[in-house]
């Protein structure tokens, strides 16, 4: 029973495999400029919507395949450009690309997020257990051309064997490593390696 136990635990944040996608780092000269839009957020969980912008802003940053311009450096600037709809029209990307310096502009929707039971049957042990699913759509705009160049979607989850109480507010200290947050980073880095082969 208590091999069965630990076996179970470990499935605590396990997600459904995925190819691996080495990324190569650019040098920074050829690095094309990017600026993430705070996403919209089309779920009840609040504060996903910043939450997983700034997410995906990190991690493009550690690619070192992008100069990301930080959306706390041009918030300001476009506040009066930018659409309430995160999908941002390609016209005003234009000028608000062009307004920061960038060359293209990363919008994105959260469409969806759960926080489900599930069953973890393993030989002749079952427990209870919870999943977490995510569900985000980018889309990229070429500034210079106003076209949406891409339009890749993702779905992160996260499976874990104990039930135990998070705190599950975006921006909180234990958010990142609750179940919750485990999901949404599985989601950004399936969306990195799909930007990485797009640009």
């Amino acid at each position: 029973l208590l091999l069965a136990l630990a076996a179970a635990l470990t499935l605590s944040g396990c997600t459904e495999s995925q190819p691996e996608v080495v990324i190569q780092p650019r040098p920074y000269q050829h690095r094309p400029s990017v600026a993430v839009v705070e996403f919209e957020n089309r779920t009840f969980e609040h504060g996903l919507g910043w939450g997983m912008a700034d997410m995906l802003e990190s991690a493009l940053i550690r690619t070192q395949r992008y100069k990301v311009i930080s959306r706390r450096q041009w918030s300001s600037i476009l506040h009066e450009q930018m659409l309430q709809d995160s999908f941002v029209d390609p016209d005003t990307a234009v000028r608000a690309g062009k307004l920061i310096g960038a060359e293209y502009l990363i919008s994105g929707s959260v469409n969806q997020a759960l926080v489900e039971p599930v069953d973890i049957s393993l030989p002749n042990f079952s427990m209870r257990g919870r999943k977490a699913s995510v569900g985000v759509t980018l889309q990229v705009i070429d500034v210079a051309t106003g076209m949406i160049v891409d339009a890749p979607e993702a779905y992160g989850q996260a499976t874990q064997a104990s039930v135990r109480v998070e705190d599950m507010r975006v921006g909180s200290s234990g958010w990142t490593n609750s179940l919750l947050g485990k999901a949404c980073r599985d989601a950004i880095d399936r969306l990195v390696s799909k930007l990485a082969m797009s640009f």
